[in-house]
């Protein structure tokens, strides 16, 4: 199944658009999403190497296994600002 963000939103997005083959995650398209998938998958916060990656909001969609699945979203994004959140959505603002 295809990530709607990148279609719904005019600013651009940084996704693994690398699809999932059983249990094999391939390896994203995306140069950003390439650049920035070890700092992603890492357990380590991630606000300050977002930050110096230019990105300025982070959504996570329960849907996805992303860093705020299980509520583990702020204590992967310290020092970020949750600016919506609707049910298995949380979007965070992360500071410049």
């Amino acid at each position: 199944m295809l990530d709607p963000w990148p279609r719904l939103l005019s600013r651009p997005v940084i996704w693994n658009d690398g699809p999932q083959v059983g249990t094999v995650q391939m390896r994203p398209d995306d140069p950003d999403a390439r650049r920035l998938a070890a700092v992603v998958t890492a357990p380590a916060p991630l606000t300050t190497a977002l930050a110096a990656a230019g990105v300025r909001f982070v959504i996570v969609d329960s849907g996805t296994g992303g860093p705020g699945t299980s509520g583990t979203g702020a204590a992967r994004l310290p020092g970020c600002a949750v600016v919506a959140t609707a049910p298995g959505l949380v979007v965070y603002r992360v500071p410049s």
